[in-house]
């Protein structure tokens, strides 16, 4: 009864265990049988971790690449006033311009940091050099409002006090 069950069971489980030996060679008892299972298991190991680790390394973000950053960040709320404050200087226009909608904001980690701004901005009724800039109505007799498009690139280099607009583009 339950005795033979028992023989016959655990027979059948050595039969299975070493038809697996023969047919993959994890011969356990040889001389160096039980170095080549050893060494078999730490390969398997190794390529099961190094994929894991590559698809961790997939599922990051790209080290210095772009990023989409939030507009609400005080550095780039401070690179963007930086663009505007420059873009106003540059311009012949009377009236000062401001940011009317940010449309996406990016960074990049170079050596510094690099914003990447595609805002709408609009002419306002303040002259430049006035200030309270923000606080500005934006023109609304057809004539003299004007809203562009614009791309901004603005370079920083913290630890060297450092700030550049690097490229202005408006249509």
């Amino acid at each position: 009864g339950w005795l033979q069950w028992k023989t016959k069971t655990r027979n059948a489980g050595r039969q299975a265990a070493n038809t697996a030996r023969r047919r993959f060679g994890w011969e356990v008892g040889a001389a160096c049988g039980g170095k080549m299972a050893l060494l078999r298991g730490l390969v398997v190991c190794s390529v099961l971790l190094l994929s894991c680790i590559c698809k961790q390394a997939l599922a990051t973000r790209l080290l210095g690449g772009r990023e989409n950053a939030s507009p609400e960040e005080p550095d780039v709320q401070a690179a963007l006033q930086f663009a505007m404050n420059e873009y106003n200087r540059r311009s012949n226009d009377m009236y000062a311009s401001r940011v009317s909608e940010v449309v996406e904001v990016q960074k990049q980690i170079v050596s510094g940091i690099k914003y990447y701004f595609t805002v709408k901005i609009g002419r306002t009724v303040c002259r430049k050099g006035a200030s309270g800039l923000e606080n500005c109505a934006f023109h609304n007799t057809p004539k003299l409002a004007q809203t562009m498009t614009c791309t901004f690139e603005v370079y920083k280099v913290p630890w060297r006090n450092m700030i550049s607009l690097q490229k202005s583009s408006c249509t």
